[in-house]
């Protein structure tokens, strides 16, 4: 709520005025993509102080569920938690896979591209999963090297075949990670 209480979202909410979790539930329904769907393009164009304090960072895209496509964009604060909870997913597959000690053991860890394009304003679109898998530890633990997540070249079908080549062509997987388990099916 600090951090987002001057923007339109927060003085629309009156943020300034809530001071706990239940103050919180009171003022703000539950919302969904559309309601800041309008905010999407001031937002794209480099507006601050919309959702929260100052400017988006990035944009995340997603088709989620629909196939069209859907761009959430990220504060400075939002994209501080994110790194937060990658360091903490890292942790834990750590202390969940043993076998990750052994030498030559790789994870197969499913995402797209850390960034495809920018914005007119210069603002990078990218994806939560290569996000995460660009700020985790460990790179060489993963059986797609980073390089390929870079190449901005590739169709999505074309990605997707690699991404196939290189799982079949490595040994000694012993973990499987995806934000979005339909790719699978996809994959398959």
């Amino acid at each position: 709520l600090k951090h987002a209480e001057h923007s339109k979202w927060g003085q629309k909410y009156h943020f300034s005025d809530l001071h706990s979790a239940e103050d919180y539930c009171k003022a703000v329904p539950v919302t969904e993509y559309e309601h800041y769907k309008e905010m999407i393009p001031e937002l794209l164009e480099g507006a601050k102080d919309v959702l929260y304090d100052g400017e988006t960072v990035m944009f995340l895209a997603t088709s989620g569920s629909t196939g069209i496509p859907k761009y959430i964009p990220e504060s400075r604060h939002g994209s501080l938690a994110k790194n937060l909870v990658v360091s903490l997913r890292s942790t834990y597959t750590f202390q969940m896979i043993k076998d990750l000690l052994f030498p030559g053991a790789k994870i197969f860890a499913i995402y797209n591209p850390a960034e495809y394009e920018m914005t007119k304003s210069g603002i990078p679109i990218g994806s939560a999963s290569g996000q995460a898998s660009a700020d985790s530890e460990g790179q060489d633990l993963y059986v797609l090297p980073p390089e390929f997540m870079k190449l901005s070249d590739l169709s999505s079908e074309d990605r997707d075949y690699v991404t196939i080549l290189f799982a079949a062509a490595t040994r000694d997987i012993v973990g499987v990670v995806c934000n979005n388990p339909g790719h699978f099916e996809i994959l398959i």
